[in-house]
């Protein structure tokens, strides 16, 4: 289990995540993303979040989708949700594209 992250540390790590922002204690991104579209999305955010062993929550909202990433067991960030966040937006970026499992 990875412990909660002080302030300064998850402020550190916003400086590398600038799509990010924290509320209390989660980190939140939103998406823009297309009815015809979201769907896809969301399967891939669920393949990484899998692979990683930590799922965020994900929130439909008028302009798309929302994640929060926080650590329950801990009661705020950890260094899961730090290193979630980073393997999302290399997805999200198109550096990275998550491959399913092939037929």
């Amino acid at each position: 289990m990875s412990n909660e992250l002080t302030d300064t540390q998850v402020a550190k790590a916003l400086e590398s995540l600038p799509e990010w922002t924290r509320h209390g204690d989660a980190l939140v991104r939103d998406i823009a993303v297309e009815d015809d579209t979201r769907d896809l999305l969301v399967q891939d955010v669920k393949a990484v979040a899998d692979g990683l062993g930590h799922q965020p929550v994900l929130e439909t909202t008028p302009d798309g989708i929302r994640l929060l990433l926080s650590s329950r067991p801990a009661a705020g960030i950890t260094t899961r949700d730090v290193e979630l966040a980073a393997a999302l937006d290399q997805v999200l970026s198109g550096t990275t594209r998550h491959e399913g499992p092939q037929p």
